[in-house]
């Protein structure tokens, strides 16, 4: 939705979500700036300009941006967010 080579861009449509927000990404995440940028950094742009009053955030430990052998603990990582929700 939001390209992370772009992250340090203007998140415009991003700061206008306000219904709950759930942001997954791996550890391994391929698809990032060259490498220069981790996760955790990411995640830290997109904290600074949430708006959603339940917004929640994981870094998926040991997996790539396809989730590759860790489609089970993405599932049980969705349900539990969902499962806060309610």
């Amino acid at each position: 939705m939001f390209p992370a080579r772009e992250f340090r861009g203007p998140l415009r449509l991003f700061a206008k979500i306000k219904i709950p927000t759930l942001i997954i990404l791996c550890s391994l995440e391929e698809y990032l700036i060259n490498d220069k940028v981790t996760p955790q950094e990411l995640l830290s742009v997109f904290n600074s300009f949430r708006r959603s009053k339940s917004y929640a955030t994981f870094i998926m430990p040991n997996s790539d941006h396809s989730y590759t052998d860790n489609e089970e603990e993405f599932g049980k990582v969705i349900l539990n967010w969902i499962k806060g929700l309610v």
